[in-house]
């Protein structure tokens, strides 16, 4: 099979699980942001005075517990190729590109060969989709792992 077979999409055909809403209720004093960096939605009570906290400077990309499932199965080719795509994505999107000149210099590998491999099984497993008109983006599943707020 090459990533040929595959079908394309214009959007993310990813149906995201695990998403619902939750009602609560504001304390006079409170407001809801959202937190730029991350996309996370903050409850947040007005303060009288500044205060200092800690804060983590390190980029993140959440991997679900059920594509953590999925990652232990994965054969050395997909492994690096998905790393490399982890290692560029771009908060909050959905979609990543796979330069292979890149990707062969991240993977170590000296070919193409084993990138296609690897780009193939991500395919087959679910963890990326065919964007439509390009041969070099792909959408992720969310619902394995995503970099930022899914909603």
């Amino acid at each position: 099979m090459t990533i040929k077979d595959f079908e394309t999409y214009r959007t993310n055909p990813t149906v995201l699980e695990g998403v619902g809403y939750k009602e609560y209720m504001l304390k006079e004093d409170e407001i809801e942001m959202v937190i730029p960096s991350t996309g996370e939605v903050g409850i947040f009570r007005k303060a009288s005075q500044l205060k200092n906290i800690k804060h983590d400077s390190f980029e993140y990309i959440k991997i679900y517990k059920g594509g953590l499932l999925k990652v232990r199965d994965l054969s050395t080719p997909a492994l690096k190729v998905w790393t490399y795509i982890l290692a560029n994505l771009t908060p909050k999107r959905d979609e990543v590109s796979v330069y292979m000149k890149d990707c062969i210099e991240y993977t170590g590998y000296t070919n193409p060969p084993p990138i296609y491999k690897g780009i193939v099984e991500l395919l087959e497993k679910k963890f990326l989709f065919r964007k439509v008109g390009t041969e070099s983006a792909y959408f992720i599943n969310s619902n394995f792992f995503f970099n930022g707020k899914r909603i």
